[in-house]
């Protein structure tokens, strides 16, 4: 009974070890936290810390996923437009010696463009689930003594570069190049002597007017996403203690 009640006795300190916060379900794997983030935040029971450490867990896997979906989807799509463009503009020939037929040129960049303002769609969800993730460490964070300010330092560091904006900017640049291309493999042809002829065709509308709607709809969906949830700015009202700002980088 003695050797029982100090094995059971071990187990229960091994549990409270600072710096290890059970993920508390069945087959599910332990998070372990540095040692000494625990000790600098709370006690690991902690109603507090464990909130806190389950935020950090989720930003690190949200901010896996849109690491792996971007890097995915930017190979992907570069890939197909590669792809489209070489056997567009360059004419190869199919099997029966004639270059790609002007309906299947424009329907390949209209198809790539949808998979651009998709990739878009699936990025921008992630991004709100992740802004929610930091916003509620950062109020946690807020409420610390002694001060924790691991999230309010990555959170400064992103603001300060415009990464929000730069990657709406990046996915309407790659949806206009795809459009731009496009355009320019159902309007374009080499004639006999091998120079470069321009032909105004109705696909020509057609391309260029399915890259403007699906333009308008990104830009007027992130308008609507950030209107309602301001994941691309930091929240300027939030308290923070000794007269701390927002935006700035004090405590010790």
């Amino acid at each position: 009974m003695a050797e029982h009640f100090a094995k059971n006795s071990s187990m229960d300190n091994s549990s409270s070890v600072p710096g290890r916060v059970s993920s508390g379900g069945a087959g599910r794997a332990d998070r372990s936290f540095p040692v000494l983030a625990a000790k600098l935040i709370a006690k690991p029971d902690d109603q507090w810390f464990k909130e806190w450490a389950e935020c950090r867990a989720i930003i690190g896997r949200l901010d896996s996923i849109l690491v792996d979906l971007r890097k995915t989807g930017f190979a992907f799509i570069t890939a197909l437009l590669t792809a489209s463009a070489f056997l567009s503009l360059l004419g190869v020939p199919g099997q029966n010696g004639i270059a790609t037929p002007i309906q299947a040129r424009g329907v390949a960049f209209m198809a790539i463009m949808i998979l651009i303002a998709a990739l878009f769609a699936v990025d921008s969800y992630y991004e709100v689930l992740l802004s929610a993730a930091v916003e509620r460490a950062l109020d946690l964070e807020a409420k610390s003594d002694p001060p924790v300010r691991v999230t309010k330092y990555l959170s400064i560091n992103a603001s300060n570069t415009l990464s929000t904006w730069v990657l709406v900017g990046l996915y309407l640049i790659l949806l206009l190049t795809a459009c731009a291309l496009g355009i320019l493999a159902v309007a374009s042809a080499t004639t006999k002597d091998g120079n470069f002829a321009w032909s105004w065709n109705p696909w020509v509308e057609y391309v260029a007017g399915v890259g403007l709607i699906l333009g308008v709809a990104m830009i007027r969906y992130w308008t609507f996403i950030a209107s309602k949830t301001d994941f691309h700015k930091i929240k300027m009202n939030r308290q923070w203690p000794g007269g701390e700002g927002p935006m700035e980088k004090g405590a010790n």
